[in-house]
Parts: C-alpha cells; structure tokens; sequence
C-alpha cells in the first residue's frame, strides 16, 4: 500500500481503490461510500 501511494503521488496520478477494510480507506485523501441508496462523500 505505501508503494502504491508513494508512486501515485510522484507521478501526480489518481488511485481509485475499492476495499472493503477500513484500515486502507483510512489512509486515502477522499472517500466515498456505496450505500443501499447511493453514493456519498466521507471526507473531501
């Protein structure tokens, strides 16, 4: 995971990550979370 990130930020690139551990989506710069009626942003 730190090597994605590291590599993702040298190279001003997006990583879109699907995960269901808290413990990953914790370390991403946005979230946002699928629920029974849609989409919604955690943190911007």
């Amino acid at each position: 995971m730190d090597l994605l990130i590291a590599q993702t930020r040298e190279h001003g690139a997006a990583l879109v990550l699907v995960t269901h551990s808290e413990n990953a989506a914790a370390r991403a710069d946005r979230m946002l979370r699928l629920t029974a009626t849609g989409m919604r942003q955690q943190r911007p």
